[in-house]
C-alpha cells in the first residue's frame, strides 16, 4: 500500500466533499515512490506508507499545478468537527494531525483521544472499592464527571 489507512481516509474524505470522482488519483504514484524511498532508505523508517501530514504536504505542493488538488485542499476546514472511527491504532503523527484539524477519533471532535489503557494490578478486597474507568460509545462520550 502506498498510503496509510488514516492518510487514505483523509484523502478520500477531501475528494468526496470536493465532488472529485473516487477513481481520480490526486497524488501520482511517481510522486509517492521517491517519498517512500526517502523514508525507508535515508530516514531508516520501517513503514513506507505515507501518513496524513505527508499526504497534506503532497497535495499542497500539487495544488499549484493541479486544480483537483487545490479544490481538495480547500475542503480541509469543512472537516473540523468530523468523526473518525478507526479499526486500527492511529499512529502518533496521524492522531496529532487529526486533532490539529479538529477531526476527532471516536467522534470526540479533535480534543480528546484515548489510545492506551494501563492496568495496575494489586491485591485488594472488594471493600477496597476498586475503581474502573470505561470509555464507551456514543451514549456516554458526551458526558463528563469528576471523580
Amino acid at each position: 500500500p502506498l498510503l496509510g489507512p488514516s492518510a487514505a481516509l483523509l484523502l478520500n474524505s477531501l475528494k468526496h466533499i470536493a465532488g472529485i470522482e473516487h477513481n481520480v488519483k490526486l497524488i501520482p504514484q511517481t510522486m509517492i515512490a521517491p517519498i517512500q524511498k526517502t523514508k525507508v532508505n535515508y530516514l531508516h523508517g520501517r513503514n513506507p506508507r505515507l501518513h496524513t501530514d505527508e499526504v497534506l504536504v503532497a497535495i499542497s505542493m500539487l495544488s499549484l499545478i493541479d486544480e483537483n488538488c487545490k479544490l481538495a485542499l480547500e475542503q480541509l476546514p469543512k472537516l473540523r468537527g468530523a468523526q473518525v472511527h478507526s479499526t486500527v491504532m492511529l499512529s502518533e503523527v496521524d492522531r496529532k494531525t487529526f486533532n490539529k484539524l479538529g477531526i476527532g477519533p471516536q467522534g470526540l471532535g479533535g480534543r480528546v483521544t484515548a489510545l492506551k489503557v494501563s492496568i495496575l494490578a494489586s491485591p485488594t478486597h472488594i471493600a477496597g472499592l476498586p475503581c474502573a474507568v470505561n470509555i464507551n460509545c456514543h451514549v456516554t462520550r458526551h458526558a463528563s464527571a469528576v471523580l
